[in-house]
């Protein structure tokens, strides 16, 4: 009896110290799943901290993009407002600048066609001043009398000058004035300006010049400061013996033909057309007609002023020698 008591108490023994470890090993399995799910746990909530912390970020930068996107939008708007108001005032000012071309395009026809009229009126006045001094003559080298010459001893002076070495007889009547101009020289005599009473005779005195070839003695009609110049130019550009006035106008001899030279001509458009001369006589054994420019025909029976040149003789340049400027050039 005593001994199955002790089996059993044994076999008990035995039974819950089994059992003590299988609950010890229950437990400590169970300990190891638990620390296992409190790790996963705690990534989760690490996870989900930072999943949290990104959707904030992604949040904050979406309400930051939306703001910039709207606030560009409204900079945009500015933008556009201003590029349609600068549009608008492109096309004004477009506007305006044409209608200042066209005011610059009728002001400057208005201007050109003043100053054609000008150009016109100031021909019309040289042409005008030249023609009141249609009846005079200039001569120089004539040796001066007495100290205090008057102008009726310059009439003497002319007259003999005339009749002697001219052989034109004027009378006293003939002469309106005659007279010295500028003041008394030393080394030189001053010259003559003759004013006739007839064109007749001053023309024929005009014809006999050529008579004073080398004596020293020149006469020339009175020029106009314009035309003095004028022929001053020409002499520079075709010489001395190609060069010459008559009647108040200035000539040239180019090619054999005589031409007037315009008082508004340069010495540039006067050598152009001389080029333009020598071509075109080449080409055509010089017989071309008149030209335009700063040269016309001599033959198209007008001067300047609008006299005729009439049977003078004055248009041959071989008539005239060196004879047609004078000292002062004109």
């Amino acid at each position: 009896m005593g001994n199955r008591k002790k089996r059993t108490r044994q076999c008990g023994s035995d039974s819950s110290g089994a059992t003590d470890a299988n609950v010890t090993f229950l437990i400590d399995g169970d300990r190891s799943n638990l620390n296992t799910t409190m790790s996963d746990m705690n990534v989760q909530r690490i996870l989900d901290k930072i999943v949290e912390s990104k959707i904030e970020t992604v949040n904050e930068l979406t309400s930051q993009f939306s703001k910039s996107e709207h606030d560009l939008r409204d900079e945009l708007e500015k933008v556009n407002g201003s590029l349609t108001q600068l549009q608008i005032e492109n096309t004004r000012l477009r506007k305006t600048v044409e209608k200042y071309r066209e005011e610059q395009v009728n002001l400057q026809s208005e201007i050109d066609s003043l100053k054609g009229i000008v150009k016109a009126q100031d021909l019309r006045m040289h042409d005008l001043e030249q023609y009141g001094r249609r009846n005079n003559i200039k001569i120089y080298g004539l040796a001066e009398g007495s100290k205090s010459e008057t102008a009726v001893e310059t009439g003497v002076v002319v007259r003999k000058f005339c009749r002697e070495r001219l052989g034109v007889t004027v009378a006293e009547t003939d002469i309106d004035i005659a007279h010295r101009l500028g003041a008394r020289q030393r080394d030189r005599h001053r010259s003559i300006i003759v004013k006739f009473v007839r064109r007749e005779v001053k023309q024929e005195v005009v014809r006999q010049r050529r008579k004073l070839k080398q004596s020293g003695i020149v006469v020339t009609d009175d020029l106009t400061p314009r035309h003095q110049q004028l022929l001053r130019n020409m002499k520079e550009v075709v010489g001395r013996d190609n060069c010459w006035s008559a009647e108040g106008s200035v000539f040239v001899k180019l090619g054999g033909q005589v031409k007037k030279v315009n008082i508004h001509s340069t010495q540039q458009e006067i050598r152009d057309q001389m080029e333009r001369g020598e071509r075109s006589s080449g080409s055509s054994g010089g017989a071309s007609g008149g030209t335009s420019g700063g040269l016309s025909d001599s033959q198209s029976g007008g001067t300047t002023s609008g006299m005729s040149v009439g049977q003078s003789g004055a248009l041959s340049g071989g008539q005239l020698g060196g004879q047609s400027g004078g000292p002062s050039g004109g």
